[in-house]
């Protein structure tokens, strides 16, 4: 009598003699092909970090020359007091050196999602172009505006000098009294 017992699949063990060579070799190269994706992530991650360190660094250089152009303008105004220039000269010094560190965290970065936070806040914090450059251009512009007034006021008076040293009977004195008067 014989009797055929019926074992699940589930429950047969596989010995290695049965394994077959082209399952563990596709086994093998799936590995493979993983690591080799993951090489090719990690190499993309770090152009990209790179890429992103570049830009922001291009940035922030081009908002530190224009910081620099601005002490250049505050130490030549003629009108501003000694404290508004130190005041002014202050501010542009303090967004300098929050820009240099940024600069420096930005250049240690590593992670992918910091860097990404650090190189936007360049445009979100650092305002310099939107607020910091024009505030400053304005009070350049009023101060060579103050300095053009009196030149002017200098100028009219050297005119009425001349003037009043023509001969009284002039026929050019009359006139040239006039259009000192609409000056």
């Amino acid at each position: 009598v014989f009797s055929v017992v019926a074992v699940p699949v589930s429950a047969q063990t596989i010995t290695s003699a049965q394994v077959s060579p082209t399952s563990t070799t596709k086994k093998m190269q799936r590995e493979a092909n993983k690591e080799v994706r993951i090489a090719q992530r990690e190499e993309k991650k770090d152009e990209s970090l790179e890429r992103l360190k570049e830009k922001a660094n291009k940035e922030i250089e081009r908002r530190l020359k224009v910081l620099n152009h601005l002490l250049e303008l505050i130490a030549k105004a003629n009108k501003l007091s000694s404290d508004q220039k130190s005041s002014l000269t202050a501010q542009v010094q303090a967004e300098i050196t929050a820009l240099n560190a940024l600069k420096a965290k930005i250049n240690a970065d590593t992670d992918l999602t910091t860097l990404r936070a650090d190189v936007a806040s360049i445009k979100k914090s650092y305002r310099i172009f939107a607020l910091f450059v024009p505030k400053i251009h304005i009070l350049i512009k009023a101060d060579r505006t103050l300095d053009l007034a009196d030149k002017s006021s200098s100028l009219a008076a050297k005119l009425e000098q001349r003037i009043n040293a023509l001969p009284q009977g002039s026929s050019n004195s009359a006139e040239l009294q006039t259009l000192l008067a609409t000056m």
